[in-house]
């Protein structure tokens, strides 16, 4: 199975990055949309996991992501992996949050107990689309021009899912397999 865990995004923010999407459409010969419907803000790619290492792995989170205190995260501006100049992911970014590299944390310890190597390389995002081919330099600056220094909205994360990631030639298919609820409330 491939797994990764990430939290679900509000349908709010859902709407408000649609805005985003409808732009990048119209460069889809170059740009792979993400399905409005997969977006989310990925804490930790596992890649392929066998079911033991699953168990394993959603026991620990279990265990150790309940403490965690829902909290606010923010989304502002967009941004592109790896570089602006070699872009071969456009972003919706994910302003810096303590809870949110907690949570990180937790998966990526979860991960390494479970034999995974360590990934190390958390930024807080929302993936918007994947450049298939070269793009001109020009549509790059255009979109970050309009959307470099968007307000997407806010939103409270009271809870983490692990999913599974099914590919098909349309694109992935995502199937929650577990939901595990953070405690207290955003005020501690």
């Amino acid at each position: 199975m491939r797994v990764f865990t990430g939290i679900e995004l509000s349908t709010e923010l859902e709407q408000n990055i649609k805005k985003l999407l409808k732009v990048l459409e119209q460069y889809n010969d170059k740009i792979k949309l993400v399905s409005p419907k997969n977006l989310h803000i990925t804490l930790r790619f596992l890649g392929n996991i066998n079911q033991q290492e699953y168990e394993e792995f959603s026991n620990i989170l279990l265990s150790t992501v309940p403490p965690v205190k829902k909290f606010q995260v923010e989304l502002n501006g967009i941004g592109f992996f790896p570089s602006k100049s070699k872009p071969r992911v456009i972003w919706v970014g994910v302003d810096k949050n303590k809870r949110l590299k907690q949570l990180y944390q937790i998966t990526e310890n979860a991960a390494r107990k479970i034999g995974l190597p360590e990934e190390n390389r958390f930024q807080g995002h929302v993936t918007a689309g994947r450049i298939k081919y070269s793009i001109n330099p020009e549509i790059i600056n255009k979109i970050e021009n309009e959307f470099g220094k968007t307000c997407w909205g806010k939103m409270i994360v009271d809870h983490i899912t692990i999913f599974e990631s099914t590919l098909h030639q349309q694109g992935p298919e995502y199937k929650q397999l577990l939901n595990i609820p953070l405690g207290g409330n955003e005020n501690g």
